[in-house]
Protein backbone atom coordinates (compact mmCIF):
# COMPACT_ATOMS: atom_id res chain seq x y z
CA UNK A 1 0.00 0.00 0.00
CA UNK A 2 1.32 3.57 -0.92
CA UNK A 3 2.00 6.02 1.35
CA UNK A 4 -0.21 9.74 0.32
CA UNK A 5 1.95 12.80 0.88
CA UNK A 6 0.20 15.23 2.86
CA UNK A 7 1.45 18.40 0.76
CA UNK A 8 1.13 21.80 2.40
CA UNK A 9 3.78 23.66 -0.22
CA UNK A 10 1.66 25.94 -2.21
CA UNK A 11 3.96 26.31 -5.30
CA UNK A 12 4.57 22.64 -5.22
CA UNK A 13 1.03 22.09 -5.89
CA UNK A 14 0.13 24.79 -7.63
CA UNK A 15 2.72 23.74 -10.08
CA UNK A 16 0.97 19.84 -10.15
CA UNK A 17 -2.48 21.51 -10.61
CA UNK A 18 -1.45 23.97 -13.55
CA UNK A 19 -0.85 20.67 -15.37
CA UNK A 20 -4.53 20.67 -16.34
CA UNK A 21 -5.66 23.81 -15.06
CA UNK A 22 -9.60 23.59 -16.39
CA UNK A 23 -9.80 20.62 -14.34
CA UNK A 24 -8.17 21.52 -11.04
CA UNK A 25 -9.65 25.17 -11.42
CA UNK A 26 -11.68 24.39 -7.96
CA UNK A 27 -8.04 23.16 -6.38
CA UNK A 28 -6.01 25.82 -7.54
CA UNK A 29 -7.99 28.85 -6.32
CA UNK A 30 -8.12 26.64 -2.92
CA UNK A 31 -4.77 27.86 -2.81
CA UNK A 32 -5.43 31.10 -2.17
CA UNK A 33 -4.85 32.02 1.80
CA UNK A 34 -9.32 33.29 1.90
CA UNK A 35 -9.61 29.43 1.43
CA UNK A 36 -6.17 27.53 1.89
CA UNK A 37 -6.37 26.85 5.89
CA UNK A 38 -9.89 24.82 5.38
CA UNK A 39 -7.74 22.83 2.61
CA UNK A 40 -5.24 19.34 2.52
CA UNK A 41 -3.79 18.15 -0.12
CA UNK A 42 -2.69 14.83 -0.69
CA UNK A 43 -0.38 13.56 -3.58
CA UNK A 44 0.80 10.07 -5.28
CA UNK A 45 3.94 9.11 -3.86
CA UNK A 46 5.21 8.40 -7.46
CA UNK A 47 2.63 9.60 -9.69
CA UNK A 48 1.25 12.82 -10.86
CA UNK A 49 -1.97 12.68 -9.27
CA UNK A 50 -3.33 15.04 -6.26
CA UNK A 51 -6.61 15.24 -4.06
CA UNK A 52 -8.16 17.93 -1.93
CA UNK A 53 -10.46 17.77 1.32
CA UNK A 54 -12.18 20.98 1.44
CA UNK A 55 -13.59 21.32 5.03
CA UNK A 56 -15.02 24.70 4.88
CA UNK A 57 -18.06 22.98 3.89
CA UNK A 58 -20.55 20.68 5.62
CA UNK A 59 -20.13 18.31 4.46
CA UNK A 60 -16.41 18.18 3.87
CA UNK A 61 -15.86 18.25 -0.01
CA UNK A 62 -13.16 15.72 -1.75
CA UNK A 63 -11.73 16.72 -5.22
CA UNK A 64 -10.53 13.56 -6.75
CA UNK A 65 -10.20 14.69 -10.63
CA UNK A 66 -8.82 13.53 -13.94
CA UNK A 67 -9.87 13.98 -17.12
CA UNK A 68 -9.58 9.98 -17.13
CA UNK A 69 -9.65 8.06 -14.10
CA UNK A 70 -6.38 6.42 -13.29
CA UNK A 71 -5.32 3.50 -11.25
CA UNK A 72 -3.29 6.07 -9.46
CA UNK A 73 -5.74 8.05 -8.85
CA UNK A 74 -7.77 5.08 -7.22
CA UNK A 75 -5.23 3.83 -5.14
CA UNK A 76 -4.60 7.38 -3.69
CA UNK A 77 -8.54 7.86 -2.54
CA UNK A 78 -8.42 3.98 -1.06
CA UNK A 79 -5.32 4.74 0.89
CA UNK A 80 -6.96 7.76 1.88
CA UNK A 81 -9.90 6.17 3.36
CA UNK A 82 -9.40 6.11 7.15
CA UNK A 83 -8.32 9.42 7.16
CA UNK A 84 -11.25 11.15 6.14
CA UNK A 85 -14.41 12.07 7.69
CA UNK A 86 -17.25 9.30 8.11
CA UNK A 87 -19.00 11.13 5.32
CA UNK A 88 -18.02 13.27 2.68
CA UNK A 89 -19.34 14.69 -0.46
CA UNK A 90 -16.76 13.93 -4.11
CA UNK A 91 -16.27 15.17 -7.01
CA UNK A 92 -15.17 12.19 -8.72
CA UNK A 93 -13.62 11.49 -12.34
CA UNK A 94 -15.83 9.35 -14.07
CA UNK A 95 -16.03 6.13 -13.91
CA UNK A 96 -13.82 6.61 -10.39
CA UNK A 97 -16.87 5.86 -7.83
CA UNK A 98 -16.98 2.00 -9.08
CA UNK A 99 -13.58 1.70 -8.09
CA UNK A 100 -14.26 2.64 -4.46
CA UNK A 101 -17.25 0.47 -3.61
CA UNK A 102 -15.12 -1.60 -1.86
CA UNK A 103 -14.64 0.86 0.86
CA UNK A 104 -17.02 3.42 0.53
CA UNK A 105 -20.90 2.95 0.55
CA UNK A 106 -21.87 5.54 -3.10
CA UNK A 107 -25.08 7.89 -3.58
CA UNK A 108 -24.73 9.26 -6.48
CA UNK A 109 -25.84 12.44 -7.60
CA UNK A 110 -25.31 12.36 -11.36
CA UNK A 111 -22.89 13.37 -13.86
CA UNK A 112 -21.59 17.03 -14.53
CA UNK A 113 -19.59 18.98 -16.74
CA UNK A 114 -16.40 21.28 -15.75
CA UNK A 115 -16.61 24.30 -18.49
CA UNK A 116 -14.21 27.00 -19.06
CA UNK A 117 -14.37 30.44 -20.58
CA UNK A 118 -12.68 30.79 -23.35
CA UNK A 119 -9.85 32.98 -22.53
CA UNK A 120 -9.60 36.05 -24.75
CA UNK A 121 -13.18 35.81 -26.24
CA UNK A 122 -14.88 39.51 -26.88
CA UNK A 123 -18.20 39.14 -25.20
CA UNK A 124 -20.39 41.86 -25.19
CA UNK A 125 -22.17 41.19 -21.63
CA UNK A 126 -25.30 42.12 -20.78
CA UNK A 127 -25.25 43.53 -16.84
CA UNK A 128 -28.32 46.00 -16.31
CA UNK A 129 -29.33 46.26 -13.04
CA UNK A 130 -26.11 44.23 -11.47
CA UNK A 131 -25.18 45.32 -8.17
CA UNK A 132 -22.24 44.58 -6.58
CA UNK A 133 -22.89 42.36 -3.37
CA UNK A 134 -21.52 42.71 -0.06
CA UNK A 135 -20.91 41.63 3.87
CA UNK A 136 -23.98 43.79 4.54
CA UNK A 137 -26.19 42.18 2.41
CA UNK A 138 -26.16 38.88 3.68
CA UNK A 139 -29.44 38.57 5.65
CA UNK A 140 -31.77 39.59 1.97
CA UNK A 141 -29.32 37.27 0.29
CA UNK A 142 -29.59 34.23 2.53
CA UNK A 143 -33.39 34.70 2.74
CA UNK A 144 -33.14 34.60 -1.02
CA UNK A 145 -31.29 31.50 -1.33
CA UNK A 146 -33.96 29.57 1.02
CA UNK A 147 -36.50 30.10 -1.51
CA UNK A 148 -34.56 29.99 -5.00
CA UNK A 149 -32.05 27.82 -4.36
CA UNK A 150 -32.18 26.01 -1.15
CA UNK A 151 -29.30 23.38 -2.50
CA UNK A 152 -26.87 25.97 -3.07
CA UNK A 153 -23.29 25.81 -1.97
CA UNK A 154 -23.21 29.73 -0.44
CA UNK A 155 -21.27 30.52 2.43
CA UNK A 156 -21.83 33.83 3.78
CA UNK A 157 -17.91 34.98 4.43
CA UNK A 158 -18.13 34.85 -0.05
CA UNK A 159 -19.58 38.33 0.44
CA UNK A 160 -16.46 38.94 1.47
CA UNK A 161 -14.84 38.60 -1.96
CA UNK A 162 -16.44 41.18 -3.98
CA UNK A 163 -17.42 39.11 -6.30
CA UNK A 164 -21.26 38.38 -5.71
CA UNK A 165 -24.39 40.29 -7.66
CA UNK A 166 -27.82 40.76 -7.49
CA UNK A 167 -30.24 42.34 -9.28
CA UNK A 168 -33.56 43.40 -7.51
CA UNK A 169 -37.35 43.39 -8.56
CA UNK A 170 -37.43 47.24 -9.13
CA UNK A 171 -35.38 50.13 -8.75
CA UNK A 172 -36.23 50.48 -5.25
CA UNK A 173 -33.02 50.02 -2.96
CA UNK A 174 -35.25 48.04 -1.03
CA UNK A 175 -37.01 46.02 -3.35
CA UNK A 176 -35.91 42.12 -2.96
CA UNK A 177 -33.19 40.34 -4.93
CA UNK A 178 -34.76 38.05 -7.84
CA UNK A 179 -31.33 36.53 -9.15
CA UNK A 180 -27.76 36.14 -7.57
CA UNK A 181 -25.07 35.23 -8.97
CA UNK A 182 -21.10 34.43 -7.42
CA UNK A 183 -18.12 32.56 -7.24
CA UNK A 184 -17.58 29.24 -5.27
CA UNK A 185 -13.90 29.97 -5.53
CA UNK A 186 -11.53 33.16 -6.36
CA UNK A 187 -7.70 34.08 -6.14
CA UNK A 188 -6.52 36.91 -7.58
CA UNK A 189 -3.44 35.54 -6.93
CA UNK A 190 -3.58 32.23 -8.64
CA UNK A 191 -5.32 34.29 -11.28
CA UNK A 192 -8.62 31.56 -11.25
CA UNK A 193 -12.28 31.98 -10.50
CA UNK A 194 -15.25 29.20 -10.71
CA UNK A 195 -18.81 31.02 -10.82
CA UNK A 196 -21.29 29.10 -8.57
CA UNK A 197 -24.21 29.97 -6.87
CA UNK A 198 -26.40 31.56 -9.53
CA UNK A 199 -30.25 31.28 -9.18
CA UNK A 200 -33.57 33.06 -9.72
CA UNK A 201 -36.54 33.56 -7.75
CA UNK A 202 -39.11 31.07 -9.58
CA UNK A 203 -41.47 33.75 -10.15
CA UNK A 204 -39.19 35.56 -12.74
CA UNK A 205 -37.36 32.49 -14.39
CA UNK A 206 -37.31 32.27 -17.95
CA UNK A 207 -36.43 36.38 -18.46
CA UNK A 208 -32.57 35.84 -18.97
CA UNK A 209 -31.97 37.49 -15.31
CA UNK A 210 -29.53 34.36 -14.63
CA UNK A 211 -27.59 34.93 -17.09
CA UNK A 212 -27.13 39.15 -16.69
CA UNK A 213 -26.11 38.42 -13.30
CA UNK A 214 -23.26 36.39 -14.80
CA UNK A 215 -22.08 38.73 -16.84
CA UNK A 216 -21.93 41.16 -13.90
CA UNK A 217 -19.99 38.65 -12.01
CA UNK A 218 -17.44 38.24 -15.13
CA UNK A 219 -16.93 41.93 -15.52
CA UNK A 220 -16.54 42.18 -11.44
CA UNK A 221 -13.28 39.27 -11.93
CA UNK A 222 -12.36 40.93 -15.30
CA UNK A 223 -9.22 42.41 -14.15
CA UNK A 224 -8.61 40.38 -11.48
CA UNK A 225 -8.31 36.63 -12.98
CA UNK A 226 -7.07 35.12 -15.89
CA UNK A 227 -9.14 31.91 -16.04
CA UNK A 228 -12.93 31.52 -15.22
CA UNK A 229 -14.44 27.78 -14.99
CA UNK A 230 -17.71 26.44 -13.71
CA UNK A 231 -19.50 23.29 -12.49
CA UNK A 232 -23.12 22.09 -14.24
CA UNK A 233 -25.15 19.30 -13.89
CA UNK A 234 -24.84 17.55 -17.34
CA UNK A 235 -28.31 16.91 -17.49
CA UNK A 236 -29.28 21.57 -17.07
CA UNK A 237 -29.93 21.94 -20.42
CA UNK A 238 -30.98 25.63 -19.69
CA UNK A 239 -28.17 26.54 -17.36
CA UNK A 240 -25.34 24.68 -20.10
CA UNK A 241 -27.04 27.04 -23.18
CA UNK A 242 -26.79 30.52 -20.64
CA UNK A 243 -22.99 29.80 -20.15
CA UNK A 244 -22.49 29.03 -23.68
CA UNK A 245 -23.94 32.22 -24.40
CA UNK A 246 -21.27 33.57 -22.08
CA UNK A 247 -18.40 32.31 -23.94
CA UNK A 248 -18.37 29.20 -21.91
CA UNK A 249 -16.98 25.59 -23.42
CA UNK A 250 -17.13 21.61 -21.74
CA UNK A 251 -13.69 20.72 -20.69
CA UNK A 252 -14.54 17.66 -19.24
CA UNK A 253 -16.70 15.62 -17.22
CA UNK A 254 -17.17 14.45 -13.77
CA UNK A 255 -19.41 12.63 -11.18
CA UNK A 256 -21.10 14.26 -7.74
CA UNK A 257 -21.48 11.44 -5.30
CA UNK A 258 -21.78 10.99 -1.43
CA UNK A 259 -18.87 9.02 -0.03
CA UNK A 260 -19.73 6.73 3.38
CA UNK A 261 -17.00 5.17 4.80
CA UNK A 262 -18.22 1.26 5.03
Amino acid sequence: MIQPRLLTDREELAARLTRDADVHLYELGDLDPFFFPACRYWAHPSEPVTVLLYEGADPPTLLALEREPSAALAELVLCLADRLPAEVYAHLAVGLAGELTGRFRVERHGVHHKMALARGAALELDTRGCTRLGPADRPQVEAFYRVAYPGSWFVPRMLETGAYVGIRESDDPAAPWVAVAGVHVVSAAYGVAALGNVATSPEHRGKGLARRACAGVLRALDPRVARVGLNVAADNAAAIACYRGLGFARACSYEEVTLTRS
